[in-house]
């Protein structure tokens, strides 16, 4: 699993597997068994090493998959670009249309593969069926002479219908009328009937092998593009990372309504969320998107830890020439040249100002407007995360051209040559690849090898300690110090462990004290949101009321979401979502992040040192050295328990603030259950008058609706407050508790430890110990 472009020749992996191995070597050596069954607390310390080995080795058995979500409308150079990073001419860019069905994954295997997962047959046939439907109700009311109801889009039928035109090889230049008429009597060939439902993997030896695989099941000159729900790319990449994977999703005007789910799904779990375009200022198409969708608002409200990776790709770089005023004519080629390569930076820096203005402005209603000291702060934070999203700026046309993967005219290339400076980096696709391969690396590193090593290391410390303690007080009691150890001991039981008792419940007693505060603020926020959300509520009712029948029918079949072919955004989880939750982001982010994560971090660090000075204290004890330095190794020793302890709580109150991250993603998934039923009625209208009962479905149905989102939104929020404040106190508790009761053990053995006093029987002792010790390896 080495990865070239990092400076260190193992990756993480085999770095922490060597480790392993190495300990469990060690562990079945002659000398560390024996030492075991003559040191009882060496053989718990080895037992609990071997489980801790065994936790490890299963994690990395299933390594994280790293999926970057590729977003954007289609015909903006996705499918290039995706070739262009993983360096292999791959996917049909000429002839694949903005409706292409499928999900593309694209990832790192040793073999070329293709995998390809075909809809069902009662998805494909109720994608017929309300294809046809939907077409048959623009007809009508074009019939009645209903203007106010005619699609605003005269090519409505043949969109809606585009994907059942070539499937069933339908004349698409019909009159309309006949066109629904033909696909309502066509048949499902019997070549794609016994696709349905399936998967079909093929396996190829080369990139020609792969690149006609795909052609057939993507490519718009077959029809199997029309069946495929998603399709999955296995191959081994040059220099890629091997839990790193591209989604590429449908278009963020795509209109099938299980691809919109699809797309959803993926986007909100992706480590990466990758928006391209092809515009300057974004275009409005992603910016109608980006305001009515939840892309921002989960980012802005994801922990720094798990933040999920946010950035803009613009696509053709190639096409912007600036105009450059040459006032010395006496002016050098090179010159010129310089000027030109200055004109493309200052326009890259001025795009990047305008995307992040832009993001900002449509982040901002997402933000309250409190004025409180925490609010601004917060709001302060959260807006600088804006202006922290990287911009790349790329000619993946170029890249392909100069790597020899895409064939253009000379003159096309002479212009990639002077545009580019014959230089394939300044195309920045090998810069933007370097960014993909780093966020892999940086979200393995911080969410999964370095707890690992963190912990490993850790408990391979411990071990060694325990050998080295019992070498140090066997030492120490051949030179005479059992009473200096002794007066150690119960110093330790009579007062460092009930101080480690009071202290922490002291810090339990004051953290709820913040939790109570902070969970006053976040109900403070609920009350205010209920008291505004009425009359915000019914401007979005009002707003549901004024779409197009055929925009809100398509919302309705999909889960409430759908973009219009003239790229507006419509989530009415979303609209209720935003006025009820967003309010309370500021609130909540605080709470979890500065009164838990930051708080349990602060007191556990600053009572594990208190206790180191308490123990170091106990090393002036004694002027003998033996003595001195078996009381230095019985402090390394309980140091060590209580800061491993600290570590096992840390990660869990990660993995509790894991489980209730977001508030948002719930609240979102609460106003779609509520809102199903109003949905299931508005996808079933048909003919004449369907519309006005769309309209009135909303009306009647969307109040209770939104009245019991709201009420359990509010328990949602209260709960989540409630479960992270009562886990993370126990969890505190637990930390002292079982801190406690390790040194208690470790105290106790120490005490047995101090009964033999034959020079011998110690000299033998020592010997047997010592021989362990060279086995263990420094990890």
């Amino acid at each position: 699993m080495t990865h070239e472009l990092t400076t260190v020749n193992q990756s993480r992996f085999d770095v922490i597997r060597k480790k392993i191995d190495l300990l469990r070597a060690s562990l079945m050596q002659d000398q560390v068994v024996r030492a075991a069954a003559e040191f009882p607390e060496c053989e718990a310390a080895i037992k609990r090493l071997r489980i801790t080995l065994g936790g490890i080795e299963e994690k990395l058995s299933k390594l994280p998959t790293i999926d970057v979500a590729v977003l954007g409308p289609s015909r903006h150079g996705k499918s290039t670009l995706l070739n262009s990073l993983v360096a292999n001419d791959l996917l049909p860019t000429s002839d694949v249309k903005p409706c292409t069905a499928s999900v593309l994954k694209m990832a790192w295997s040793p073999q070329w593969s293709v995998r390809v997962k075909f809809v069902s047959y009662d998805q494909l046939n109720n994608d017929w069926r309300q294809a046809l439907q939907d077409a048959n109700d623009e007809l009508n009311h074009q019939r009645e002479g209903d203007q106010s109801q005619v699609n605003e889009d005269t090519r409505f039928v043949r969109n809606v219908l585009q994907r059942f035109i070539q499937l069933f090889r339908v004349n698409p230049d019909l009159p309309p009328v006949e066109l629904v008429e033909e696909i309502r009597r066509a048949t499902i060939p019997h070549a794609i009937k016994k696709l349905l439902g399936q998967d079909a993997v093929v396996r190829a030896t080369d990139v020609e092998g792969m690149r006609a695989a795909l052609a057939k099941y993507l490519s718009t000159s077959d029809v199997y593009w029309t069946i495929v729900e998603d399709c999955e790319i296995n191959g081994p990449f040059e220099n890629w990372h091997h839990s790193l994977s591209l989604v590429d999703l449908p278009g963020t005007n795509d209109s099938d309504p299980q691809r919109t789910l699809v797309t959803n799904s993926v986007r909100e779990s992706a480590t990466a969320v990758a928006i391209v375009t092809s515009d300057s200022n974004i275009g409005p198409d992603i910016e109608e998107w980006l305001r009515n969708s939840s892309v921002l608002a989960n980012f802005l409200e994801s922990t720094n830890k798990r933040k999920q990776r946010l950035f803009i790709i613009r696509t053709k770089l190639d096409s912007y020439h600036p105009e450059i005023s040459l006032t010395n004519a006496e002016i050098s080629d090179e010159e010129e040249s310089q000027l030109y390569l200055d004109a493309i930076q200052r326009y890259k820096t001025e795009q990047s100002n305008a995307y992040h203005s832009m993001l900002r402005d449509i982040a901002s209603p997402k933000l309250p407007l409190g004025d409180d000291a925490v609010s601004r702060e917060k709001r302060s934070e959260l807006l600088s995360r804006i202006d922290d999203i990287p911009v790349f700026f790329v000619s993946a046309l170029a890249h392909e051209a100069f790597a020899g993967r895409f064939s253009t005219s000379k003159k096309t290339m002479r212009q990639f040559n002077e545009y580019f400076d014959n230089d394939i980096d300044k195309t920045g696709i090998p810069h933007l690849r370097s960014f993909l391969l780093d966020v892999a690396i940086e979200y393995l590193a911080v969410n999964f090898f370095d707890d690992i090593e963190q912990k490993l290391e850790s408990e391979a410390r411990l071990l060694a300690g325990v050998f080295r303690k019992s070498i140090s007080m066997l030492k120490a009691e051949g030179a005479g110090g059992k009473n200096a150890i002794s007066k150690v001991v119960k110093s330790v039981q009579s007062d460092v462990l009930p101080w480690l008792r009071n202290e922490t419940e002291r810090i339990v007693d004051k953290f709820k004290n913040q939790t109570v505060s902070g969970d006053r603020g976040i109900q403070a926020r609920l009350d205010q949101v209920k008291a505004m959300s009425e009359r915000r509520l019914q401007d979005k009712m009002k707003l549901w009321s004024h779409y197009h029948w055929s925009s809100l029918r398509a919302a309705a079949r999909k889960n409430g979401t759908h973009v219009t072919g003239r790229g507006q955004c419509i989530d009415l989880a979303e609209d209720v979502t935003s006025v009820l939750v967003d309010d309370v982001i500021l609130a909540w982010t605080h709470f979890r992040d500065d009164l838990i994560s930051i708080q349990i971090d602060h007191v556990t660090s600053k009572l594990v040192e208190d206790l180191s000075n308490k123990l170091k204290a106990f090393q002036q004890i004694s002027d003998v050295p033996e003595v001195s330095n078996a009381i230095g190794e019985i402090v390394k020793q309980l140091y060590g328990i209580t800061h491993q302890q600290r570590l096992e709580l840390l990660q869990m109150v990660n993995d509790q603030i894991k489980t209730v991250e977001s508030i948002r993603k719930p609240a979102y998934k609460i106003a779609q259950d509520e809102f199903a039923g109003m949905y299931g009625r508005i996808s079933q209208e048909m003919g004449t008058g369907c519309s006005r009962r769309m309209y009135a479905h909303v009306e009647d149905y969307a109040p209770a609706a939104i009245r019991q989102t709201l009420s359990r939104v509010t328990k949602l929020i209260s709960g989540a407050v409630n479960t992270l404040a009562q886990t993370c106190s126990s969890a505190l508790t637990n930390f002292g508790s079982i801190a406690a009761n390790r040194i208690d053990t470790a105290i106790t053995h120490i005490s047995q430890e101090l009964t033999q006093r034959d020079v011998k029987i110690l000299t033998t002792k020592i010997n047997i110990a010592n021989e362990a010790l060279l086995k263990l390896p420094t990890i």
